[in-house]
């Protein structure tokens, strides 16, 4: 739902799993979980790395993971590239573009929008 407003793409299915939730609530709930397990800066081998502290369950502190790589992801970390709503017919999902080109998620949705186009194409002509 997040990334359906930030992308500014809308489509029917991505309104209707965003029923009963304003995004308000769900920056909300990201935020909560990424708070619960705050990352600070450790020196390894002479490399800066990020860690975790620990937390008392693994779960909290894979939802806290998960929940900060979120963050990152859909405040448009520069690094990975702009987030996008993947333009295959049926498909729900999302991701990084790692090429300005890029309008699908996999090549299974490349090849189903592809197909798509064709059969568009040979029923018009057909008519």
């Amino acid at each position: 739902m997040v990334a359906a407003g930030i992308t500014d793409h809308t489509r029917a299915v991505a309104e209707q799993l965003a029923e009963g939730t304003s995004i308000d609530d769900a920056v909300q709930t990201v935020n909560a979980e990424a708070a619960a397990l705050p990352a600070r800066l450790l020196r390894r081998s002479g490399r800066t790395t990020s860690a975790d502290r620990t937390s008392t369950s693994p779960v909290a502190a894979a939802r806290a993971m998960i929940a900060v790589d979120a963050v990152a992801l859909l405040a448009g970390d520069p690094e990975s590239g702009p987030l996008r709503a993947c333009l295959a017919p049926g498909c729900v999902l999302y991701f990084v573009a790692d090429h300005p080109w890029r309008e699908w998620c996999s090549p299974a949705c490349g090849n189903r929008a592809r197909v798509a186009r064709h059969y568009e194409r040979t029923t018009r002509r057909g008519r």
